[in-house]
C-alpha cells in the first residue's frame, strides 16, 4: 500500500490519503518474504508523494506461521497513520516476536485479538502507539479447526462478540456486509449486532477433501451459538 508512482492523477486524487483494508485473511508462512504484513505510505523516496492518511485496518484475520519476528505494520514516516480495530493477530510463535509497527508512523489500536507478550516495536521507535482498550490478549484465538484451515470462531472462543463499535468514517459505506468464502468467492457475513473479532462471524465449518493447514472452503451449518 505504497506511493502511486508516475500517477500525479491518484496522488492529487482526493481519497488517496484514505485507505480501507477489512474483511481480509492473510497467512504469512515461515520463509515467506520479510517480517512485515503490511506496509503503508510509500516507497520510492519521494516522500511528498507518500499516502499520508490513515490507513483503516478492521475486522481482518492475520496468521503468522514464522518461526522469528513478526511485524503487522511498516508506516513509512509519521504522517502515516493507522486505525487498527476489530482484528485477529495470531502468530504461532511466542507472542513478544510479534511487534505491531516498524519505527514510524501513528497506531491508533482497539478491539483487537492478540498473543500474550506482543511489543510495539521489535526496532528503535521513533512514532506514535496509542492503546485505546478493549483488546482481547491470550495463547488461543479459539479457531474453529486452525490445523485444517478454518479460521472462524468456535464455540466459547473469545473473538465472539468481542468486537467493538467502527471507526465513524467508515460508515455507512464501509460497514462490512460479505466475509470470504474459499476459493476466490464470497458470502453474507451474519450480524446480531455484537460482531466478532476478526474476518470471520461464528457459524463455520471446515469442510473435508482439503490437506491440512489449506485454507479450504466453510460452509453455513449453524446460527451463530
Amino acid at each position: 500500500l505504497v506511493d502511486a508512482e508516475d500517477s500525479a492523477a491518484l496522488v492529487q486524487h482526493p481519497d488517496y490519503s484514505r485507505t480501507w483494508v477489512y474483511g481480509n485473511v492473510l497467512v504469512e508462512s515461515d520463509g515467506e518474504g520479510n517480517s512485515q504484513i503490511v506496509h503503508y505510505g510509500g516507497d520510492s523516496g519521494t516522500i511528498s508523494e507518500y499516502r499520508k492518511g490513515t490507513l483503516h485496518f478492521f475486522h481482518n484475520t492475520v496468521v503468522s506461521t514464522r518461526l522469528g519476528n513478526t511485524t503487522l505494520m511498516r508506516l513509512s514516516t509519521d504522517d502515516e497513520h493507522a486505525d487498527v480495530r476489530n482484528n485477529v493477530i495470531f502468530t504461532t510463535a511466542a507472542g513478544w516476536h510479534l511487534a505491531l509497527m516498524n519505527t514510524d508512523g501513528v497506531m491508533d489500536l482497539e478491539h483487537n485479538w492478540l498473543p500474550a507478550d506482543w511489543v510495539v516495536s521489535h526496532s528503535t521507535f521513533d512514532g506514535t502507539f496509542n492503546d485505546n482498550g478493549g483488546n482481547v490478549e491470550g495463547v488461543d484465538p479459539g479457531f474453529a479447526d486452525f490445523p485444517a484451515g478454518d479460521l472462524s470462531p468456535s464455540t466459547g472462543s473469545p473473538l465472539i462478540d468481542a468486537g467493538g463499535p467502527l471507526h465513524l468514517e467508515a460508515i455507512p459505506d464501509h460497514v462490512p456486509a460479505r466475509q470470504y468464502h474459499p476459493h476466490q468467492s464470497s458470502m453474507p457475513r451474519p450480524g446480531d449486532g455484537a460482531p466478532d473479532l476478526g474476518a470471520f462471524e461464528a457459524g463455520l465449518v471446515f469442510a473435508d477433501g482439503f490437506e491440512s493447514g489449506d485454507l479450504a472452503p466453510w460452509s453455513m451449518i449453524a446460527p451463530k451459538p
